[in-house]
């Protein structure tokens, strides 16, 4: 994703909590997103970044053994879950990658742009309601600007 010329607002107070948060079904297809079913912890930063580096055809929402065998070579030491503002920086510099989150007010607007210059680009967005919030890796960020996000 290039986010070149955006400017990165001062956003350090992410608010954590809700593990899932399920968009409409299609997303995948309509928004060119992958929302990671974690329901039973509060990684879904760090499940973004397994399939963005080991991508799925078939279902790629759902969290497999493949997964979770895949997850114990990032290094997400000193990083505590739901993933923080703080805390991009240094997941960018044990991994090797670059993160990008954007949230979505109406507007796209990018809360954290890499600095980082690395080969592999996680962007992910950022949703919000209320106390609740959740990472959902972007695939296709064209696709994305085109449709409005629904959250239920």
């Amino acid at each position: 994703m290039d986010l070149r010329g955006f400017s990165v607002g001062n956003r350090t107070n992410l608010r954590s909590l809700p593990k899932y948060h399920q968009l409409y079904p299609l997303e995948r297809f309509i928004l060119g997103l992958i929302n990671p079913k974690n329901l039973d912890d509060n990684e879904c930063f760090r499940w973004c970044h397994v399939r963005k580096l080991n991508p799925q055809k078939k279902d790629p929402q759902r969290i497999k053994l493949t997964d979770k065998e895949f997850v114990k070579k990032l290094d997400y030491s000193g990083v505590t879950f739901p993933v923080q503002y703080k805390d991009y920086n240094k997941i960018e510099k044990q991994n090797q990658i670059n993160v990008n989150v954007i949230v979505y007010i109406g507007f796209f607007y990018p809360i954290h742009v890499s600095k980082e210059k690395n080969s592999i680009y996680l962007d992910l967005l950022y949703i919000e309601e209320g106390e609740k919030s959740h990472y959902v890796l972007i695939q296709d960020f064209d696709r994305l600007k085109k449709r409005k996000v629904i959250i239920r």
